[in-house]
């Protein structure tokens, strides 16, 4: 698509694309699903006969795959939240199971879930990361951070 169209359908229909994707999330990230669109839009050759219903049907169908993601990423962490220790009590005294809990449970979701899935699940970064939809990189930078803040908050040199 010519440059100087996708800009002006993006000058004409931004806003109410955004309007209705928040409609369907009902929460932040619609200009996000919009921006997605359009580099989709920009990507298609031939151009669509109905770029305005081409933009609308993309924008509901960006936003109800963004919807079932946060529904099962919602759905994950509850039963996060309700399972049972992640760690049996032990005799060994290096090793405080409820501290190292306690250092999990106060990691942001996103890298308790990384962590859970490597070590409890034993699942490669390339597996998580299809996992979760995003890069084995992303996955990597993640898993390091986490382990990083529990050994922070754990005060020891080598967790893993």
């Amino acid at each position: 698509m010519d440059p100087n169209n996708l800009t002006q359908w993006y000058d004409r229909c931004a806003a109410e694309l955004a309007l209705y994707a928040g409609h369907i999330l009902k929460c932040h990230g619609s200009e996000d699903i919009v921006q997605d669109v359009f580099i989709k839009l920009m990507a298609q050759n031939p151009q669509p006969d109905n770029v305005r219903a081409w933009l609308f049907t993309a924008v509901r169908n960006a936003a109800i795959t963004r919807l079932r993601k946060i529904k099962r990423r919602r759905k994950l962490r509850e039963k996060l939240q309700v399972a049972k220790p992640w760690f049996l009590p032990t005799d060994n005294e290096n090793f405080d199971s409820s501290e190292i809990q306690n250092a999990l449970e106060n990691l942001d979701d996103e890298l308790r879930e990384i962590v859970i899935l490597r070590i409890w699940g034993q699942l490669t970064l390339k597996e998580i990361a299809a996992l979760l939809d995003c890069s084995t990189t992303t996955v990597y930078v993640r898993f390091d951070k986490a382990i990083r803040t529990m050994q922070k908050t754990l005060c020891i040199d080598n967790f893993i």
